[in-house]
């Protein structure tokens, strides 16, 4: 993989939801919303998951603005669904994607709480997800959201099809 695009993306979350036990996927046909997730245990709740991503630079700050949540939320809310983001970062010096998974109450309460503002804090924007300022701090952040978020981890690798 070199970077994430939206093909692959949804891709990396369907492979990232199915890691998970006791749940129906199905594609949304809901504009706005990529997937519907749903327990086998228990049907009576069903996650709206709105897919984001990001290719992480490396001369930037490593961080994201979630500017949209108001319309996730309604979009979803109309729908009987919990508002969901699946939002995905690939970091090509590590050769791996990080799928995290987060209601958007989970997302505002952190938010509002500032356990861990500085990785996750309002901005003018929304509500910004900061997974780096330089490489130093890169897996000390990642590890922050990785301690507070559900989180698949896919790392990649060279393949050798030779016999």
């Amino acid at each position: 993989m070199k970077v994430v695009d939206n093909a692959n993306s949804r891709e990396l979350v369907r492979f990232a939801l199915q890691t998970k036990e006791n749940l129906i996927i199905e594609k949304s046909k809901i504009e706005s919303i990529d997937y519907i997730v749903s327990s086998t245990d228990d049907n009576a709740k069903k996650y709206g998951i709105v897919i984001r991503y990001r290719n992480i630079p490396d001369s930037e700050t490593r961080s994201n603005v979630f500017n949209d949540l108001e319309k996730i939320k309604e979009n979803c809310n109309n729908n009987q669904l919990i508002p969901t983001i699946a939002f995905i970062l690939y970091d090509k010096a590590e050769k791996s994607a990080y799928v995290f998974l987060v209601t958007v109450e989970k997302l505002e309460e952190l938010a509002n709480s500032k356990i861990i503002e500085d990785e996750i804090s309002y901005v003018d924007q929304g509500i910004q997800i900061k997974y780096g300022i330089n490489l130093t701090t890169e897996k000390k952040m990642l590890d922050e959201l990785k301690a507070h978020l559900d989180y698949v981890e896919i790392t990649t690798g060279k393949m050798d099809f030779r016999e």
